[in-house]
């Protein structure tokens, strides 16, 4: 922790003796109070992003185990490998783009609609393809002990594909000043999370968290990809 926080300290001094331009808080009040108001919801989806995959396991360890935190782990990383290794840096590109073209909402729209359809091609096959091989890959790579993770695996590859999507509505959101709206369906998903995990994983045990967490995913999907259209005025049809 100290060494992240010194790590940033050094950066932001950095930064500031590099850029042309300084920032004096003189007379720019109004700016750091839209900042702070913008910065406050970021911080909310920090903190439900952190929230959403630290929670889950207290449940699973509590209710089947502490080895099966271990399968649901294996499951959740490999059908999120897309995600966490393509979408994201995808992501931190598409982001400054996205809010330098703001105030065009016709080319924001375009640019939405690309993304969203060379992301989805790219991440349909992927999880597809994860949900239908994992039967043999996962006990062939790593044993035969392993095997009670394949069908969390197959369940959570929908939310895999589901997350791919997600980030594509969240960065022309948060880029389009929405940040609100982004950290309230994100708070939508925990909560369909915490009322349904526990029956559910009793019920079905770690495939039911597997469905929860899929399940989860898509509603704030759902939630965000209209909300968006939305924002754009743009139809869903269409993307």
């Amino acid at each position: 922790v100290v060494s992240t926080v010194l790590n940033q300290a050094l950066r932001a001094l950095a930064m500031t003796h590099i850029s042309p331009q300084r920032l004096f808080v003189k007379g720019q009040w109004q700016m750091i109070e839209k900042l702070f108001d913008q910065g406050r919801y970021s911080f909310a989806i920090a903190m439900l992003y952190h929230a959403l995959p630290q929670s889950i396991p207290v449940f699973i360890a509590k209710g089947l185990g502490v080895a099966s935190v271990g399968y649901y782990y294996l499951a959740f990383n490999w059908a999120n490998a897309f995600v966490n290794n393509v979408v994201h840096i995808v992501g931190r590109v598409a982001f400054p783009a996205v809010a330098a073209l703001e105030s065009d909402r016709e080319r924001v729209t375009r640019v939405y609609d690309e993304y969203l359809s060379r992301i989805s091609l790219l991440a349909a096959p992927f999880n597809i393809g994860l949900a239908v091989l994992a039967p043999i890959f996962i006990p062939l790579i790593l044993g035969e002990k392993w095997q009670p993770a394949v069908k969390a695996c197959q369940i959570i590859c929908a939310h895999g594909y589901f997350s791919a999507l997600f980030s594509v509505g969240y960065n022309v959101m948060q880029s389009t000043g929405h940040f609100k709206k982004v950290s309230f369906f994100l708070f939508c998903e925990l909560l369909f999370i915490f009322v349904l995990i526990n029956p559910t994983l009793q019920a079905f045990g770690l495939s039911g968290v597997a469905m929860v967490v899929a399940g989860g995913k898509g509603l704030g999907l759902l939630c965000l990809m209209f909300s968006t259209a939305k924002v754009l005025e743009h139809s869903l049809v269409k993307s």
